[in-house]
């Protein structure tokens, strides 16, 4: 009778090792999908590309300890953490800084004509007409200072966030 529970147990562990296996290679192999889909979007000259893979990697993160498979006391708020990076470079990678600090011109200046004029020099060459009045040239400087500033803040406190954390994303 003991032999009986005992080979019954037995059984239903190694029936249980067999299922956790299975799941794991399961999620390896998604994951594989998943990451040999994204390398397909590389590029060599494409700077972007490294924080397109951390928000990657953080999306497949966020996903797991957003699951039943969290086994850390903090998954929610570790998970939350995780979203904020990813929002701050999709951020980062897709909004248009300079159009936001060009607010203040276009208010100053509706309509301002952006075409550029070209003027052909004698030794062939081309030179740039500036058409722009001193306080339009001084505001547009001042607009793609702020928004160089802005991006750059932006870029800091992925980098900065992400070190804070990266310790405790792990599950």
């Amino acid at each position: 009778m003991l032999a009986k529970i005992w080979n019954e147990e037995k059984t239903k562990i190694l029936k249980n090792k067999i299922i956790w296996k299975l799941d794991h290679y399961w999620i390896k192999i998604k994951t594989l999908y998943s990451w040999s889909r994204f390398g397909l979007t590389d590029g060599q000259w494409d700077h972007s590309f490294i924080l397109k893979t951390i928000q990657h990697k953080l999306k497949l993160m966020e996903k797991n300890f957003r699951s039943r498979n969290c086994l850390s006391m903090e998954c929610e708020k570790d998970a939350d953490n995780m979203n904020f990076v990813i929002t701050l470079i999709d951020k980062y990678l897709n909004f248009d800084y300079f159009e936001e600090s060009l607010k203040e011109f276009n208010e100053t200046f509706p309509g301002y004509d952006w075409d550029f004029e070209w003027k052909e020099r004698e030794d062939g060459y081309s030179e740039l007409i500036n058409k722009d009045t001193p306080e339009q040239s001084e505001m547009i400087h001042k607009a793609i200072k702020e928004s160089y500033k802005n991006q750059r803040e932006d870029l800091n406190t992925i980098f900065d966030f992400t070190r804070d954390h990266i310790e405790e994303w792990w599950d």
